[in-house]
């Protein structure tokens, strides 16, 4: 996965799918040269151009295309790397010292690149991460100050990314803020410098470290599109540029403008990891390459189902109590519920958000005995137990805030700003992040907690670290790294805990707490509505595995909005579906409906937590807002479509699937409908929305056994002729392509070549339904095949037995439970038409006992398939009742019919028996001709006719075949 040229100095990174390739230049700077489809070592060296030295004396280096900018000589660009040393000076000289490959991990290698300031004792290197199922590109970097006096790093981001020369830029982002974030934004990269950060502590809800770029013409399915994502929850920097000259690049990694990182001599600083990716296939593609990758790399369990989980908040609020609870869990267990969650209000003397934040103990008048027997209760229903938690917060009122004011961030003398009543707890300092995970690690073991729901409740401000040697710097990153080691602490004591990350809302998501974390609350707005453009923009690179979706009552206690159940139930099945209405207001319909949805969810929620995520449609426009879940085999899939309510006039137009399996065929598991992949792929699935506003639907679809599967040929796409009751005598062959010999446009063909050459074996019927691969050639119209016999327009199947008493295969010919309606065998329904005029036939069915048949002395001889008669189109009405156990019709009937042309019986043909088509005249068959069968036919041609008149006639006079005809009473 990584190669390396001695001759060019290029080092080329390998994934399955692109190739990213840089060097190091004259000067010893590692630089950029190439990012995007697949390259050879020798296609890369052909990249290679000589760096342009500046026109004139005001433009220096080219701003973009260096693999970590830094401070120093003629860069004017935005610096990854700003250092100041102890005398003050700053600026980096790049001069490599050396480099190393390994395996962190099987599967993946690792490229480190070694450099040093040619000053001062500073080193640097760069990693580069690539592995071999994904095409996200680890990038990293690691400072060590090997001096003996302090340096500074004013800025020190984690790489710098760049893209080739295209003709236009644009950028894609989210932003947002409080109860709306996510909200995603697609706009033209402006020249010049553009900037995404948080400068609040956290992730934020204004904006998330992630971006992708593309030339502009970038759709859902097709374009190319670069994008990178940062592993980070603290403040944050992201900053691209388009230069004069044409090219477009960014650079970005922790911490916001102003801060710096205090590196002490002996003392090393590793960056957060800023992954990139570069896809072909348009945004969606790109999303699905990042939840691909979160799944498998980043998530501590990705491959996890994930619970359906009941909240206590908007049913109790504050006002928690052991019984109110147990009754609550009493009630979500009925609806299906499989993990229950303890909200704010359990500890302490929590009766608001103005007191007990940080006083972690169960409150001893709402729970004398502790959480014990609550946690017994929920368990002994089947569920799990989780609690909520929030850490890193603090009331003034409480014991703990009394007793450690220090313990917060704050600076001497200026005011203490208070965010919902709380203030931020210093989790750089050590002793405040063990005292956190002492009381955590106590509250999981003592009460056998399952779950924790970490919530984080306001920004930063006023972030100071008095007592601490350059202490309001080394905060901002120390911060974060005593969080993930919290975490991680409490996760290694207890392997079956899971927590959901949280921050007043999706706060707080990134990879790198999810890293540590098991899934995320993606906004504190659950009002269905509002929540399908946040889960738009979220799932842009984050899957709906780590998504948290809760259905809540309505009115929405932020918005006001009443829609129904199904529509709120549907809107949360598209993550993690959770519940957090008051169930004991929820009505016994309600309640019914609840579980119904819920028992739907869990048949289906491995699609959406691990399958593939295709958005069809924009969210809220005037077409539905569509968005499709697929298992990685396309075995099924999942459609969640929502609708507010059409405009009269607005014309329903067809979601097309994609990734469907060609060929196949999908049924609907709710109506039984059955689907071809390929109407579905190209032609589209109508959605069955209900009228009126705020409707909904989910469908199903589960893909049906192939014939190969069921030990069969797959069907052709002439399939559907097969259903015809004249097709069922069908010999399956051996795949290939047709010749001439198969060629239907032939007249006739007694021995056809059977697909895929060989002997032609008149045993078998090579046509009869398909298509042109092979399998089942057919012809035009008339649709008569090779090794059939035809008769005006119809299909008639003939089997010619070898001289033996059986056939070849040694089993009779396919039949069918119900002309043209389900196939015995493979389950094949046929077309509306078909099975109507298959119904209307279908009275006067007869079958023969055998497919061959044996002339009088043991030599065998020739016979139409058997099981082919049916009612005939005229001369009966639908659904008249059969006048025989036997056909159905008397001998006199069958024959007034057959002069009609609707009917012809025939009996073994002689092995010589002509074909000729001297005479039309139909006539009924002797009486005791065996083995007769009736057969539905146009106008019989003259030859069958003067054959079967001269056996008749040699049976006769030879007194032989005394057998009374099928179509006698």
């Amino acid at each position: 996965m990584i190669s390396f040229s001695p001759d060019t100095g290029i080092w080329l990174l390998t994934t399955p799918h692109t190739s990213y390739a840089l060097r190091i230049d004259e000067t010893g700077a590692p630089r950029h040269l190439a990012w995007g489809p697949r390259l050879t070592l020798r296609e890369a060296e052909g990249l290679l151009v000589p760096v342009e030295s500046a026109g004139d004396s005001f433009e220096g280096l080219p701003p973009v295309g260096e693999e970590l900018p830094v401070d120093g000589g003629t860069r004017f660009g935005p610096p990854s790397l700003q250092v100041r040393y102890a005398d003050g000076s700053r600026a980096f000289e790049w001069e490599p010292v050396g480099h190393r490959v390994h395996e962190p991990a099987p599967g993946s290698t690792e490229l480190v690149l070694e450099f040093r300031d040619r000053v001062h004792p500073l080193f640097v290197e760069l990693h580069y991460r690539v592995r071999e199922d994904t095409d996200v590109i680890e990038r990293r970097t690691v400072l060590r100050n090997a001096g003996d006096q302090r340096v500074d790093l004013l800025r020190a981001d984690s790489a710098a990314w760049t893209l080739p020369a295209l003709p236009d830029y644009r950028l894609s982002h989210v932003t947002g803020q409080w109860s709306a974030e996510s909200q995603l934004r697609r706009e033209a990269l402006p020249y010049g410098e553009t900037v995404l950060t948080s400068r609040r502590g956290i992730t934020s809800h204004h904006a998330n470290p992630w971006l992708m770029l593309d030339a502009g013409d970038a759709t859902e399915d097709h374009g190319r599109v670069w994008s990178a994502a940062l592993a980070w929850s603290g403040t944050w920097r992201v900053t691209a540029q388009r230069t004069p000259d044409g090219r477009a690049g960014w650079t970005g990694g922790a911490g916001h403008e102003g801060t710096s990182v205090p590196l002490a001599p002996g003392e090393e600083h590793s960056t957060p990891v800023f992954a990139g990716l570069c896809t072909d296939g348009g945004f969606g593609a790109a999303s699905r390459a990042w939840h691909a990758y979160t799944l498998a790399h980043v998530l501590p369990r990705g491959r996890e189902t994930a619970a359906v989980l009941y909240n206590s908040w908007e049913a109790t609020g504050f006002d928690v109590d052991e019984a109110s609870q147990k009754a609550l869990a009493e009630r979500a267990a009925a609806l299906g519920v499989e993990l229950y969650v303890v909200d704010d209000g359990w500890f302490g003397s929590r009766r608001s958000d103005r007191a007990g934040l940080g006083d972690w103990t169960p409150a001893p008048g709402r729970f004398p005995d502790g959480l014990g027997p609550l946690s017994e209760a929920v368990h002994g229903l089947g569920m799990r137990f989780g609690i909520w938690v929030e850490p890193e917060m603090v009331n003034p009122d409480s014991d703990l805030y009394r007793a450690h004011p220090d313990w917060v961030l704050h600076i001497p003398g200026r005011t203490r700003s208070e965010l919902r009543n709380q203030l931020v707890l210093n989790f750089a300092r050590a002793d405040v992040a063990d005292w956190a995970y002492g009381w955590l690690t106590r509250l999981v073991g003592d009460h056998a907690v399952d779950f924790l729901k970490w919530d984080m409740n306001r920004a930063f401000s006023e972030a100071g670290w008095p007592g601490a040697d350059q202490g309001d710097d080394r905060l901002w990153s120390a911060y974060v790294t005593n969080l993930y080691g919290v975490l991680d602490r409490l996760r290694a004591d207890h392997p079956g805990l899971r927590i959901e990350t949280c921050s007043g809302g999706g706060g707080r998501v990134d990879l790198g707490i999810l890293a540590r974390t098991d899934q995320a609350w993606a906004s504190d707005n659950t009002d269905a509505v509002d929540r399908l453009a946040i889960q738009h923009g979220y799932g842009q690179v984050y899957p709906a595995r780590t998504m948290s979706a809760w259905v809540t009552d309505v009115p929405n206690q932020l918005t006001g909005r009443t829609v129904p159940l199904r529509f709120r139930f549907h809107c949360a099945m598209a993550g993690l579906l959770g519940i957090g209405g008051d169930l004991t207001r929820w009505s016994r319909e309600e309640l019914a409906e609840g579980a119904q949805l819920v028992a739907e969810y869990k048949k289906v929620r491995h699609l959406v937590q691990q399958g593939a995520q295709y958005r069809l449609t924009e969210p809220l426009g005037d077409r539905p807002t569509v968005v499709q879940y697929i298992a990685e085999d396309a075995a099924e899939l999942l459609v969640l479509a929502w609708q507010y309510g059409p405009r009269h006039g607005t014309p329903r137009i067809p979601v097309r699937l994609p990734a469907l399996t060609p060929g196949a065929r999908y049924r609907d598991t709710r109506t039984g409908t059955v689907h071809h992949a390929t109407v579905l792929t190209e032609y589209g699935l109508l959605l069955d929305l209900p009228r009126g506003d705020w409707s909904s639907t989910a469908v199903h679809l589960v893909r049906l056994p192939t014939r190969t599967e069921t030990g069969a040929a797959p069907p052709g796409p002439h399939a559907a002729r097969a259903r015809h009751p004249a097709h069922r005598c069908r010999r399956a062959v051996p795949p290939g392509p047709p010749d001439r010999a198969t060629d239907t446009r032939h007249r006739r063909t007694d021995r056809a070549t059977p697909p895929g050459g060989g002997r032609p074996d008149p045993m078998r019927c090579h046509g009869a339904g398909g298509g042109r691969d092979g399998r089942f050639p057919v012809s035009g119209r008339g649709g008569r095949a090779p090794g059939c016999y035809r008769v005006a327009c119809r299909i008639q199947c003939r089997v010619r037995p070898k001289r033996s008493s059986t056939c070849a295969s040694g089993r009779p010919c396919q039949t069918w439970s119900a002309p043209g309606t389900v196939h015995r065998s493979t389950g094949t329904p046929a077309s509306p038409r078909r099975a109507a005029r298959a119904r209307l036939w279908s009275q006067s069915t007869m079958e023969s006992s055998s497919p061959c048949t044996r002339r009088k002395g043991g030599a065998p001889g020739r016979t139409w398939a058997t099981g082919l008669a049916w009612r005939a189109s005229r001369g009966t009405s639908a659904g008249a009742a059969p006048r025989s156990s036997a056909s159905g019709v008397s001998a006199a009937s069958a024959c007034r019919l057959r002069s009609l042309g609707a009917y012809q019986a025939t009996a073994p043909l002689s092995r010589d028996a002509p074909s000729d088509r001297a005479s039309r005249a139909a006539r009924c068959p002797p009486a005791d001709s065996p083995h007769t069968v009736v057969r539905s036919m146009s106008v019989p041609s003259s030859g069958a006719r003067r054959a079967s008149q001269r056996r008749a006639a040699r049976r006769s006079s030879s007194g032989a075949g005394k057998r009374a005809s099928p179509l006698s009473r």
